[in-house]
């Protein structure tokens, strides 16, 4: 009897897997981490929200960057898969035999981002890249 519990405890304490605990959604995970376009002046920042989980500012003019926030709802879209590198946003609503889904995923300090536009007649795929920066984006002096 002895055998048999001591053999059950083992299996308690070490037959789960550590890395299950350690498990993270992205959202969670890269909650205010920011994010430059490699080919054009715009930031990206996540936060841990669902409904909003993405600012962007982009380079106006003069010396001014224009605002705006990801209200998901107001774009049709809704958050599909919410994985530890990966997020996928997909189109609440869409016409028969179409999809509209755009994917993040993040390795390191590189972010690929995916937008996958698909209809009956063809499939449009737009991918952009991002590089992890670290610029205080609350500071930054918006367009009126």
């Amino acid at each position: 009897m002895k055998k048999v519990s001591f053999i059950i405890l083992c299996i308690v304490l070490f037959g789960c897997d550590s890395s299950d605990t350690n498990f993270q959604t992205f959202l969670k995970k890269y909650n205010g981490t920011v994010w430059l376009a490699d080919d054009s002046p715009y930031y990206w920042r996540f936060r841990n929200n669902e409904i909003s989980p993405i600012e962007q500012w982009s380079k106006g003019v003069p010396d001014c960057y224009d605002y705006g926030m990801f209200n998901l709802p107001e774009l049709n879209l809704k958050v599909d898969e919410n994985s530890n590198n990966r997020l996928v946003l997909r189109a609440i609503q869409e016409p028969e035999g179409s999809s509209y889904t755009i994917t993040y995923i993040i390795d390191g300090n590189s972010m690929e981002m995916e937008r996958v536009n698909e209809t009956l007649d063809e499939v449009d795929i737009d991918t952009f890249t991002f590089t992890q920066a670290f610029d205080e984006l609350d500071t930054f002096t918006l367009c009126e």
